[in-house]
């Protein structure tokens, strides 16, 4: 088993404060103050050494919803190997395992 970890560190003000408002409202406001829509991301993605790489998502929800975050690990053949519960907050630790038993570490940082 290996452990594969990487920390990405987001220093634009304004991109931060976007997600921040992003992750607390609905589809609807999104919509009617972003012009996104349903089903529309806001992606970090990560790379790490052996291949694999993993999406870290805002994801945009449908009408009265709450937006919402996940993470995908995809094998290096563009698989998708894992997909976390979804959470409330984009920024943060995430963790993914593949069907070896390698562990993935993910930490999205503000500075």
């Amino acid at each position: 088993m290996t452990k594969y970890n990487k920390t990405i560190v987001i220093s634009d003000k304004q991109f931060i404060n976007r997600i921040h408002e992003l992750e607390g409202i609905t589809g609807n406001e999104t919509y009617d103050k972003y012009g996104l829509k349903r089903d529309e991301c806001i992606t970090q993605t990560v790379k790490f050494d052996n291949g694999y790489e993993t999406d870290i998502k805002l994801v945009i929800a449908d009408g009265d919803s709450y937006n919402w975050t996940e993470g995908i690990l995809f094998s290096p053949n563009g698989q998708q190997v894992a997909l976390t519960e979804p959470s409330e907050y984009f920024f943060g630790e995430w963790y993914f395992e593949d069907y070896e038993g390698n562990e993935y570490f993910v930490a999205i940082n503000e500075s």
